[in-house]
């Protein structure tokens, strides 16, 4: 099972999503959170299993919420960098999106 690790860009991302939500939908606060667990869980199983969308970044969508979280998977270390986690209607990445 491959390692997580959250940029802290895409931690602040979460938080700041996750208190949009408690503000103006409180009772999805919980269910945007479980469901990124859920989809990192899933995705520790099987890094590969979204595809590659930008360069080596792959993109996972959240199903019930219009964000998608940014991965790229290093097999050779067996980890999963999340970098960002972005509203689907956002303008496609651009090299720039991604900082480490």
């Amino acid at each position: 099972m491959a390692e997580v690790v959250v940029s802290p860009r895409a931690q602040a991302e979460l938080r700041e999503i996750a208190n949009w939500y408690e503000v103006n939908a409180p009772a999805a606060k919980h269910s945007i959170e479980q469901e990124f667990n859920q989809i990192m869980k899933l995705t520790t199983l099987f890094p590969m299993l979204h595809a590659v969308q930008f360069d080596t970044y792959r993109r996972a969508a959240l199903r019930n919420f219009p964000y998608a979280i940014w991965y790229e998977f290093d097999a050779a270390a067996d980890r999963i960098d999340v970098v960002l986690i972005r509203h689907q209607r956002s303008l496609p990445l651009s090299p720039g999106d991604i900082v480490r």
